[in-house]
């Protein structure tokens, strides 16, 4: 199985069909795949129309790609697991044998509104006017009321939540990609304070909640043809360095038998000499 994941962000007057572009181009770069031989398109994306009233996201692909051009494209809208969607029917094409190589994107834009525009529109996620819940944001408020029970039931510390909104957010720093490794926080954006990490439904304050960002993803998978060409491709690869392996432990050997020859001491690491 081939695989290449990427996050990207639209800037400088770019949108979701960059992101698409971007991705999709960058999943056949690294995974050394030929445009030519995705046979399948599954595109998961779950606010395209609130966002940028943009449908139709699975031909977007091959409108910004066009060497895929005629390839079976689909879009998967599932809230949260939307692109988890688009792979989990990318394996079942390539477990079931229709297709050998397939081409999966993730892309969500929410940077081109502003934060509380973006966070209505995923109160589409939810049962429209059957949640009974009272709330400006429809999530915040759930997992609000998600943690509320939970401290009902066991007990909950607020010092946990904080701390781990804040290895969120430290791990999304890490991603050379991501629009997070601009971010700042001062010393109480991860404590209950109110004015630092105001409350943005009961039981759910901003950190809890994160910030409004974009994001893409991508994923080739190919079991069969072109797994067996990626498995050549690491072959050939390893072979150029397995003799200066085989040389580095020539070496290793000579230089043990000459310490056992002049009684050095054992140390860590030392290796038995072969008799």
């Amino acid at each position: 199985m081939t695989s290449a994941t990427t996050a990207r962000t639209p800037r400088n007057g770019l949108d979701l069909s960059d992101m698409v572009r971007e991705s999709a181009l960058g999943a056949l770069e690294s995974a050394r795949v030929d445009a030519g031989d995705v046979q399948s398109i599954h595109v998961g994306n779950a606010f395209g129309e609130l966002q940028r009233q943009q449908a139709h996201l699975g031909a977007m692909v091959a409108q910004v790609v066009p060497e895929l051009w005629g390839v079976p494209a689909m879009r998967h809208e599932g809230a949260c697991a939307s692109s988890s969607l688009a792979l989990l029917t990318a394996m079942a094409e390539i477990e079931a044998g229709r297709y050998d190589c397939v081409l999966v994107l993730g892309a969500e834009e929410f940077k081109n509104t502003d934060g509380d525009t973006a966070s209505r529109n995923q109160n589409a996620a939810a049962w429209q006017g059957r949640e009974g819940i009272d709330c400006t944001f429809m999530w915040p408020a759930v997992f609000g009321r998600l943690a509320s029970e939970y401290e009902r039931r066991y007990g909950l510390d607020r010092r946990h939540l904080n701390r781990i909104a804040e290895l969120n957010y430290a791990n999304a720093r890490r991603n050379p990609l991501a629009q997070t490794r601009r971010w700042t926080f001062d010393p109480l954006s991860f404590t209950d304070d109110d004015e630092a990490n105001p409350v943005i439904e009961p039981g759910t304050r901003r950190q809890d909640c994160g910030q409004i960002t974009d994001g893409a993803w991508e994923y080739t998978g190919a079991p069969t043809k072109t797994h067996r060409r990626n498995y050549e491709i690491a072959d050939a690869d390893f072979r150029k360095a397995l003799a200066t392996l085989q040389a580095l432990t020539a070496e290793l050997e000579a230089l043990e038998v000459q310490a056992e020859a002049a009684g050095a001491p054992w140390t860590p690491g030392r290796m038995p000499v072969r008799q």
